[in-house]
């Protein structure tokens, strides 16, 4: 499991979610030992728009709302992160050991991104804009510089059971959406917290019943978390798993493993007609399909089944189609 969170220095809370002006308190996660001496928010930068950095500068906080000894900003017109247009701040940080007031100082440079995702009618909206996720996972082999272009361009959503900083990185340059696969072993809070704030990661994909409350689910920089439902289900298990539900209502979406019958697709959206979330549906990618365009190239053809099913109204349409 990757490790990098370990050099995240702070912590983090939104105060103010107006898409006009967002306010961000930060304190720092060994405020016993470190003290910070200046902070100051820079952007908005983007590899794909000309942009004019800003400095604002953080202040000590008046009015605390998580942490003690917190620093805050106020960012007017704010630049949100999106597949078109990833935009992200820097967070210049200098801290000193609290116990040295004239001691040296450590430096960082934190990269910040901040972007909207809500729900909507049962469809996924980033910054307003209806969106669809087209969902692949990599293979080691394939991840070369020149390939990051070339997913943006094909509008390509990354799956991950461990996405590296560098992978992290590269996504959120190019505005390329990251689904963290968490079925087979759930990362840290601390690497959630960090990799959250990358801009590109949408969102984690677990099992029904490892689904838990979290302190995430706000309007910016909001964790989804993505919730594999069996279409082939038994009935009961189902019903039992879309009742278990319910007392999400916030930042869920419900991903489908593909059904083997018509029956059970008739009985699944049933089920799932009232519930407000996105649903997306995923596959195993066929053995010949080695490379990652033609993975890309079945995410368009299950698309273009699920279209033909009985029963799927346009307003019945996925949010989300990965081949894995």
């Amino acid at each position: 499991m990757p490790s990098y969170a370990d050099n995240w220095p702070i912590d983090f809370s939104f105060l103010e979610l107006r898409p006009a002006n967002v306010t961000l308190q930060i304190w720092l996660k060994n405020s016993l030992e470190q003290r910070i001496v200046s902070a100051t928010l820079i952007g908005p930068q983007s590899r794909y728009s000309q942009t004019l950095s800003t400095r604002y500068n953080f202040r000590v906080a008046r009015q605390v709302r998580v942490m003690p000894d917190a620093w805050q900003v106020t960012c007017p017109d704010p630049c949100y992160w999106t597949p078109n247009l990833p935009f992200f701040y820097e967070i210049h940080l200098d801290v000193r050991d609290a116990r040295q007031p004239e001691g040296p100082i450590t430096s960082y440079r934190l990269p910040l991104a901040l972007k909207r995702l809500s729900i909507g009618k049962q469809s996924l909206y980033c910054d307003g804009e209806r969106t669809v996720l087209r969902g692949i996972t990599l293979k080691l082999a394939e991840l070369a510089d020149e390939l990051w272009p070339e997913l943006r361009r094909k509008r390509v959503t990354v799956l991950s059971d461990a996405p590296t900083e560098e992978i992290l990185r590269n996504c959120g340059d190019h505005g390329i959406p990251i689904i963290w696969d968490c079925r087979s072993q759930f990362p840290t809070d601390d690497q959630l917290r960090w990799a959250r704030q990358q801009g590109a990661l949408w969102g984690i994909w677990v099992k029904a019943k490892e689904l838990i409350h979290s302190d995430w689910e706000t309007e910016i920089n909001p964790l989804f978390w993505w919730v594999e439902l069996e279409a082939d289900s038994e009935p009961r298990d189902l019903h039992s798993d879309v009742d278990f539900l319910t007392d999400f209502q916030t930042n869920l979406g419900i991903i489908l493993a593909k059904a083997n019958s018509i029956a059970a697709w008739q009985t699944c959206l049933k089920a799932l007609k009232e519930m407000p979330f996105p649903r997306g549906i995923w596959t195993t990618a066929p053995a010949d399909e080695s490379d990652w365009t033609a993975r890309r190239a079945a995410c368009d053809r299950l698309q273009a089944e699920m279209a033909k099913q009985p029963n799927m109204a346009p307003q019945e349409d996925f949010s989300a189609y990965w081949v894995v």
